[in-house]
């Protein structure tokens, strides 16, 4: 799973916004990355074909900004993210730690 991975939401709820697309890599269990509005830091544990990951998102740009999970007032928050490899492709669905915000990302290997 090691290597650069572009991120896309998939589905719009109240919870979910207006992230369409990001990049992360994955290298020896870590997790860096971003989008023109936030930062994405973490680790991830990698057991076959699945992948768990906990990721510290964080804003580093207020203008235009659309979180992955909208909080009104929060500009930094941890996902819980779980998912599964399938040829080049990962899907995986997570929590923002401490609310019941949860969404659906689709990771593409580049």
């Amino acid at each position: 799973m090691e290597g650069s991975w572009t991120v896309k939401t998939l589905g719009r709820s109240t919870e979910v916004g207006g992230l369409n697309h990001g990049v992360i890599i994955l290298n020896d269990g870590k997790v860096t990355g971003g989008d023109d509005h936030y930062h994405y830091d973490g680790t991830y544990n990698q057991n076959g074909n699945r992948l768990k990951a906990h990721v510290h998102v964080k804003q580093h740009t207020a203008e235009g900004a659309m979180p992955l999970v909208i909080v009104p007032g929060k500009t930094e928050y941890d996902l819980e993210m779980d998912g599964a490899l399938k040829d080049n492709t990962i899907m995986a669905s997570g929590f923002m730690k401490g609310t019941d915000r949860r969404l659906q990302v689709e990771l593409t290997r580049r």
